[in-house]
């Protein structure tokens, strides 16, 4: 089979995913230096992938990470509807094949990276 060719397409995906990761790796020295640890990233569930899973104490934070090109941070850059539901089902089936986390107190936070200048940390509820 020849080798694929590097369309503009593709290579615009694959920066996009390495920027993608670049921005998960922030996230993670962010909750990190604020005393959590990770207990998984790119976490795959039935419903979908966790970006981030990080403990504290009994606070459990599910970390959902986007990388922005645009100014600023705005509406637009959280998830969906769908895509919240979509984490919260895998946050509770994440939970739920774990008895040690049984007595966390989960959290859902939205973490933006905007253009590598600013960054937000937003609870998703």
């Amino acid at each position: 089979m020849p080798p694929r060719s590097s369309t503009p397409r593709r290579k615009q995906r694959q920066a996009a995913e390495r920027a993608g990761r670049w921005a998960e790796i922030i996230a993670w020295l962010y909750y990190s230096f604020r005393g959590y640890h990770c207990l998984g990233r790119r976490m795959r569930s039935p419903f979908g992938e966790i970006d981030l899973i990080m403990k504290r104490g009994r606070r459990l934070v599910f970390v959902e990470v986007k990388f922005r090109t645009d100014k600023g941070i705005s509406e637009q850059s959280l998830p969906n509807h769908r895509q919240r539901q979509r984490i919260e089902r895998s946050a509770i089936w994440f939970q739920g094949r774990h008895s040690r986390l049984a007595n966390c107190n989960p959290a859902i936070e939205i973490f933006v990276i905007s253009n590598w200048r600013s960054f937000r940390c937003i609870p998703a509820y």
